[in-house]
């Protein structure tokens, strides 16, 4: 497997809340395990952080998780 060399890109979006913070610091162990480990050079990795969503949506990713 082959991906093209270039730059990591990292996509985040949207507002911070309380939970986020701690997500953060699982996507940087997360990313950083990825980086080490993929056979790719360079794989994109993204991070969505939802600025809207429905109220059922964010209980249930609050739930699953944390």
């Amino acid at each position: 497997m082959s991906r093209p060399s270039g730059t990591t890109e990292r996509s985040v979006l949207g507002r911070s809340t309380g939970s986020s913070s701690k997500r953060a610091d699982c996507y940087t162990k997360l990313e950083e395990f990825i980086l080490a480990h993929h056979p790719w050079e360079r794989p994109e990795l993204n991070a969505v952080i939802f600025s809207e969503s429905s109220a059922d949506f964010r209980d249930w990713v609050d739930r699953n998780l944390g």
